[in-house]
Formats: C-alpha cells, structure tokens, sequence
C-alpha cells in the first residue's frame, strides 16, 4: 500500500478493494459517483459515526432547506391540485436519467 502519511492534502477513498488517491472535494464526489448504491451507503454510515452521529435523525438540517419545505408545503396547502403523485416523479425522473 502506497504511504500518503505526508500527503496531507490528498483524500484517500476505497474503491472496489482500491485505495484512490484525490487532492479535491470535486475528484471525491466524482469517486463516489461511480461507487455501488451498497457502497454509497455504507460511506455515509463511516462518515456519519465520525461525526458523531449514531441515528438518522441527528443529521442537521440546514436553515434553507428548512424554509423551502415550509414554502412548498404552504403551495401545496393553498393548492393541492398542483402535487405530482410519487408515479409521475418517477416516471419524469427516469426519463432525465435516459
């Protein structure tokens, strides 16, 4: 295994039993797109426990994203007629995905 010890600024990510060498936020999230739904998860349960977080409902929620629900919920409530079922968010998003 290759020794990044003095390597401060380089992340090391596992995967696929690879260690991969990335020196930006933008090359680990590149990385963990193309890792399995599987891996995906079990990377944010490691990173959830080094933050402390030990159940899914400590994770914070930030103030803006707080606000948006409160305004589509407020749309919704003025006007339920405008919601999309969960069918046809499905079917929108997988017709993106091509």
């Amino acid at each position: 295994m290759l020794d990044v010890s003095g390597l401060s600024a380089l992340r090391c990510l596992p995967a696929h039993g690879m260690m991969i060498l990335m020196s930006t936020l933008a090359e680990i999230e590149s990385a963990v797109e193309n890792l399995t739904a599987a891996e995906q998860e079990k990377l944010l349960s490691l990173l959830a426990l080094k933050l402390g977080i030990r159940r899914s409902d400590e994770f914070p929620v930030r103030d803006d994203h707080l606000e948006l629900l409160d305004q589509r919920f407020a749309a919704y409530r003025d006007d339920p007629a405008q919601a999309s079922t969960w069918e046809d968010v499905k079917r929108r998003f997988e017709a993106r995905r091509g």
